[in-house]
């Protein structure tokens, strides 16, 4: 029997793929005092894919409105970014400065589009730094530059006010979050980013908008994440003129229990942009699903590739469960990882390709349909070893 999987920070690092949220965006009308515009002269929401934030300019002023994933009518939060410290912004929303950010980022996710935006070295605080992947975020974390918060469900305050850090960035995993009660105690602005529970690829990658606001970047943060949806588009319609879509077999196995895409995940729509066949493609959860491995053998069996396995080698995979000998992938040599990039424990799937999704459909057109990407260098997607 399917079952929905609640979210947790655990499950993320265990899972492939398993975006657990059980409360995603919804693209809803919303309250105009909240998440829309004081009035028309802001102009137009400028978040083309993300349903998690609605984003207004005018003049120099940035209006940033989260959407509240468990009341999706209403704002979680509202800021005004700003460099003019005389100017006036409305009262509904937090006031920020967006020069001389201090930022402590609580997620890997928040390294790379802060490299992209030439201000990794506005950081000055992380959770888990044995955990990240960004090469310049570790030279600056062995040089003292940096320094570790512990973990984001338990950030060290002491740790926090020593970074000198003025801008915590932070996602919200539950309703009611410990951490936000910390976070207000200690005065520093904390601004929401929730690129996580976004169902596409572009709609986790445009949440650059938001950081590109927060540090006074926001053309540059418009002209990369615009690069980015012309180059994902262009390589979509290459897998669009395929004849014969091959069947996938998503997520992997743990614990006796296999976790795969639900039907309107991003992964799931990735299978799809990519010119592949998923099974549960009419499925319309849009986190991960938890299934039986009978399940697995009864609908994979026959897939022509498995996608997000977890092990370095087939032989790793069959040892841990013998039973998956007899699916087609571990016959044929189609089986998959993510990790390509990986730096003992840390992964560049969990912070590069959340930026970078051009790349990582690349990967998966070239992994489906080899033919069509002939010249295509991987990224994120590694096959596995026989042994």
């Amino acid at each position: 029997m399917v079952k929905i999987i609640k979210y947790s920070i655990i499950a993320v690092l265990l899972v492939a793929f398993s975006n657990c949220n059980t409360h995603p965006f919804a693209s809803t009308p919303a309250r105009e005092n909240e998440l829309c515009a004081p009035d028309s002269s802001w102009g137009e929401n400028q978040a083309e894919y993300a349903n998690g934030f609605t984003l207004y300019q005018k003049d120099n002023i940035c209006r940033v409105a989260v959407r509240n994933p468990w009341d999706s009518l209403r704002a979680m939060a509202v800021y005004y970014f700003t460099n003019d410290t005389t100017t006036i912004t409305p009262t509904d929303g937090k006031r920020i400065a967006n020069n001389g950010v201090r930022i402590a980022a609580t997620s890997a996710t928040h390294y790379t589009p802060l490299e992209l935006l030439g201000c990794i070295d506005r950081i000055v605080s992380i959770c888990s730094p044995d955990r990240a992947y960004n090469k310049k975020v570790k030279e600056r974390y062995a040089e003292g530059k940096i320094r570790g918060l512990g973990e984001n469900y338990n950030i060290n305050k002491e740790a926090l006010l020593g970074s000198k850090a003025n801008l915590v960035i932070i996602s919200k995993y539950e309703e009611v979050d410990q951490s936000e009660s910390f976070l207000k105690e200690t005065g520093i602005s904390t601004l929401f980013v929730q690129e996580w529970q976004e169902n596409s690829l572009l709609g986790r990658a445009e949440w650059i908008k938001v950081m590109g606001a927060a540090v006074g970047e926001k053309k540059l943060a418009d002209s990369l994440f615009h690069t980015t949806a012309l180059r994902y588009d262009s390589l979509k319609s290459i897998a669009k003129s395929v004849k014969k879509k091959p069947k996938i077999m998503g997520g992997c196995g743990y614990r006796g229990t296999w976790y795969v895409p639900g039907g309107q995940s991003y992964m799931a729509r990735l299978y799809n942009d990519a010119g592949g066949d998923y099974y549960y493609a009419t499925d319309t959860h849009t986190g991960s699903l938890s299934v039986s491995l009978e399940s697995v053998l009864q609908h994979f069996a026959d897939a022509d590739i498995w996608l997000g396995a977890q092990a370095e080698s087939i032989t790793n995979e069959t040892d841990a469960e013998p039973r998956i000998k007899v699916i087609q992938p571990i016959k044929t040599g189609e089986v998959y990882h993510y990790n390509r990039r990986k730096d003992g424990d840390a992964t560049d799937f969990w912070e590069g390709a959340v930026s970078h999704p051009d790349s990582l459909l690349g990967d998966v057109i070239k992994a489906l349909h080899p033919e069509l990407m002939p010249e295509w260098e991987w990224v994120y997607v590694k096959k596995l070893s026989t042994k």
